[in-house]
């Protein structure tokens, strides 16, 4: 594995395309309680392993009132310049709030589908930030045999990121 850029294939070989990059690899991270976007982040996260696991560089468990903020720069290639450009996000659990240039831009609620956002055209230095949720005991959600307390059948969250994030440049009229 690629330690700067994990995982950098393109995650749905079904869907690639040349026109992609991929924004795995090291993010800004701060874990707290604070639903607000933050200042300063106080750690690094590697996208896109969960912060549970060894690979995230983290290795935390949070608690239902724990709130996962990531932020993650980036300059826009030259070659994807003036073009359409699509911010996909593969696995997210469990509700994300997705900021673009300290503007938010959608949410999304649940942890097992896809979902993506239109960013139009841009070019230069960019960021986006995510803020993330996770009650892995509600009912609300699916959750498999997550638990916050594992034994048994019942094993440890995923939450926040825990699948590829990447931009696609899409034509401007598209299916």
């Amino acid at each position: 594995m690629n330690d700067e850029l994990p995982l950098n294939e393109h995650p749905n070989p079904y869907f690639e395309r040349k026109s992609y990059f991929s924004l795995n690899g090291d993010w800004g991270f701060l874990l707290n309680e604070e639903k607000d976007l933050p200042f300063s982040y106080n750690e690094k996260i590697v996208v896109p392993f969960s912060i549970e696991s060894d690979l995230s560089k983290i290795k935390k468990h949070v608690s239902k009132k724990s709130i996962l903020h990531y932020r993650k720069e980036f300059v826009v290639p030259k070659e994807y310049e003036g073009k359409r450009l699509i911010l996909h996000f593969e696995k997210v659990d469990q509700i994300a709030f997705v900021y673009f240039n300290k503007k938010l831009i959608g949410s999304h609620f649940g942890g097992y589908l896809p979902f993506q956002f239109d960013l139009g055209k841009c070019e230069g230095k960019n960021e986006i930030e995510l803020i993330c949720k996770d009650d892995t005991d509600s009912p609300i959600f699916p959750r498999g045999k997550q638990s916050n307390k594992p034994k048994g059948i019942w094993y440890t969250p995923t939450s926040g990121v825990y699948g590829p994030i990447y931009i696609e440049a899409v034509p401007e009229k598209m299916i």
